[in-house]
């Protein structure tokens, strides 16, 4: 699908009793001592684009996202819907009102509760990452009861309840809602216990459910267990991290019919000793065929590659920095087996990257790297940085990437060369705004050129982002989730304010 996109605008309201939170969670309610209190949130987008086929029908469409809360002395209550208007010729209808979320929490000083909606997570993710992330419009919580007990030395929690997707998102590139066609319901429980002040000791189990809209039988099921060890500090300078799941699925209603056992496993060594940092990762996913998950994937430098249901790699990672200054180089590589496309595929991937400061007092950053599936595909990338100070506050800043890939090594016409250019003035630590170009020679004449301006404004509570032009699409990753996102032509403007 190629969607063009003319307009999106977006309100972002929230009022000081949210609490700040990164990308990957849900704004939470912190509870307050004393009396009451209130707080709301708001996030507006309109947009006009085409979709699917009808490359000649514009699709307008209104968007909104509210959330209000109400504190009383260990207890917080929220409430969340969403509105949607979209005009004649939409693929998603309009909603005048979706109820999406609703909470009661309360806090003490070893115990919390939560009934209603939640987010919760084993581990890295591995084996169960109930998240929310307003990029891709992904918000999946648990709708149910959820209880933990966390005196010192000890941190249990357990839940059950059904899955809560969110219906009507609020995004231009929305993920798919894996509960949209399914009912899921979930029960389970973990543990981690300290072994000393600085490791820990933890297990989990999960037990899920599910079965399609339309039938009264649940039709398949999942039983996860897994255990999760963590050491910080050991002689001072290592820091140790493991952890293995088992995943058992079945077909209910036929007991001709099973799946191979899943495995699930990620481990990591940290060595620092000034000025080096040594850092070993591996991970194994084997027939790990389950929605509900974020687990490592070791290609943080550029993920090409969405697999984690069956995927082997290690990934030894070395940086040198130099004292007293931000200079440093650093150089990775990554051996796997890539099992999505057929049985076994080797993996390589090595990244060579340094950072220095040069002429005028410019910092500058250069990265360079090369991943290859024998006899499948390969990829190079190039990436460099520089900022140039220009007076008080005041910048130049510069960037150029570079990826040249083929999908097919026996058929060199499906090579692709990309190259992303942009050249940006920091004005203020409130003003900034860049141009970006991005050329892709391998593509028709109609699709080479991409050009875009945009611009930021910081001013105490507001914040607001604008850009006009074309980008050329590709992969979009956001909180450790990755998707290919169609190519936009037009112009946008965000807002976000706080109060």
């Amino acid at each position: 699908m190629k969607t063009k996109a003319l307009l999106l605008v977006g309100l972002f309201v929230v009022s000081q009793s949210f609490a700040e939170s990164d990308s990957s969670s849900a704004l939470e309610l912190i509870p307050h001592e004393g009396g009451f209190k209130f707080s709301a949130s708001d996030h507006m987008m309109a947009s006009s684009a085409t979709e699917g086929d009808q490359s000649d029908i514009s699709v307008l469409k209104i968007l909104n996202e509210t959330e209000v809360g109400a504190e009383w002395g260990e207890y917080v209550a929220s409430l969340g819907w969403t509105n949607r208007y979209a005009s004649q010729g939409a693929v998603e209808p309009s909603r005048a009102l979706q109820i999406e979320k609703k909470s009661l929490h309360g806090e003490w000083k070893d115990w919390v509760f939560r009934l209603g909606d939640t987010h919760v997570e084993f581990g890295k993710g591995i084996a169960l990452s109930l998240y929310r992330d307003q990029n891709f419009g992904v918000d999946t919580t648990l709708e149910g009861g959820y209880l933990r007990y966390h005196p010192s030395g000890w941190d249990t929690q357990v839940f059950a309840g059904r899955l809560n997707g969110w219906d009507n998102p609020v995004a231009i590139f929305n993920l798919e809602n894996p509960v949209a066609s399914n009912e899921v319901v979930m029960a389970g429980a973990s543990s981690k216990i300290a072994l000393s002040d600085t490791s820990q000791l933890g297990g989990h189990y999960l037990f899920a459910m599910r079965r399609p809209l339309l039938d009264t039988r649940y039709e398949r099921r999942w039983n996860t267990m897994g255990l999760s060890f963590n050491q910080e500090g050991l002689f001072d300078t290592l820091d140790f991290y493991a952890e293995t799941n088992l995943m058992l699925e079945d077909r209910l209603g036929d007991p001709n019919f099973y799946f191979p056992e899943a495995y699930g496993s990620y481990a990591s060594f940290t060595w620092s000793s000034s000025p080096w940092k040594v850092k070993l990762e591996g991970k194994d996913y084997r027939n790990y065929r389950f929605d509900f998950r974020r687990p490592p994937t070791l290609e943080e430098d550029i993920v090409v590659s969405l697999n984690t249901e069956n995927v082997s790699a290690t990934r030894l990672m070395t940086e040198r920095r130099f004292d007293g200054t931000v200079e440093s180089v650093a150089a990775s590589y990554l051996l796997g087996e890539d099992r999505a496309e057929r049985a076994s595929t080797a993996l390589h991937h090595i990244v060579l990257s340094t950072k220095g400061v040069g002429l005028l007092d410019s910092h500058w950053e250069a990265k360079v790297g090369y991943r290859r599936l024998i006899e499948l595909s390969d990829l190079a990338h190039v990436a460099f940085k520089l900022k140039v100070p220009t007076s008080k506050k005041q910048a130049v800043e510069m960037g150029y990437r570079k990826q040249l890939s083929r999908a097919n090594l026996s058929q060199p016409e499906l090579r692709q060369d990309r190259n992303m250019m942009d050249v940006g003035y920091t004005f203020s630590s409130q003003l900034s705004a860049s141009l970006g170009y991005e050329f892709i020679p391998t593509a028709n004449e109609a699709n080479q050129n991409f050009v875009n301006l945009s611009a930021t404004l910081k001013m105490d509570a507001l914040s607001t982002r604008a850009l006009i032009g074309q980008t050329s699409g590709g992969t979009l990753c956001s909180a450790g989730v990755c998707r290919q996102v169609p190519p936009f032509s037009g112009a946008y403007l965000e807002l976000s304010y706080s109060l």
